[in-house]
């Protein structure tokens, strides 16, 4: 009787230990969404979070002939190209960055960061080419870098 109590002690210990029935499947899950900073899927405390795009777009303040985009010069290009094309909202950080140019010059500059969060389809997608572009036509720019990741926000 010793033995069989022992078995089953040990049986019930197992099965305490193995979750008790959850889904492996569902935890790993959950646990790569929450590295990815998702909420777990099917969870009303994460009521509000939307999936977006995060876009962050690099702009050089320095031209070629290294004459700096002037503080006006910059508030303008916001507000009659970001601003038009994303009224909803971003976000403007001050940068210092530095680059190789196409002669392989390093070169060091006071940059500013663009953060735009949306939806990605088409029509952003296109918006965000003409920010790059009328910028790097505005101020004569050799490029305008610009990443995409996938976030999750609560407004």
């Amino acid at each position: 009787m010793p033995v069989f109590r022992r078995a089953l002690a040990i049986l019930l210990a197992l099965a305490f230990a193995s979750g008790c029935g959850s889904n492996p499947a569902n935890s790993r899950a959950e646990a790569r969404a929450r590295a990815d900073g998702a909420p777990p899927a099917g969870r009303s405390a994460y009521p509000r979070v939307q999936r977006k795009v995060r876009t962050e777009i690099y702009f050089g303040l320095t031209r070629k002939d290294a004459r700096e985009v002037k503080p006006s010069e910059w508030s303008a290009f916001l507000e009659q190209v970001v601003t038009r094309l994303f009224p909803a909202g971003f976000t403007v950080i001050d940068a210092y960055g530095q680059w190789r140019d196409e002669s392989g010059r390093i070169v060091h500059e006071p940059s500013k960061l663009v953060i735009v969060l949306h939806d990605w389809d088409s029509t952003s997608a296109k918006k965000l080419e003409e920010i790059q572009s009328e910028y790097m036509k505005r101020f004569g720019q050799e490029s305008v870098i610009r990443s995409n990741q996938a976030a999750f926000v609560d407004f």
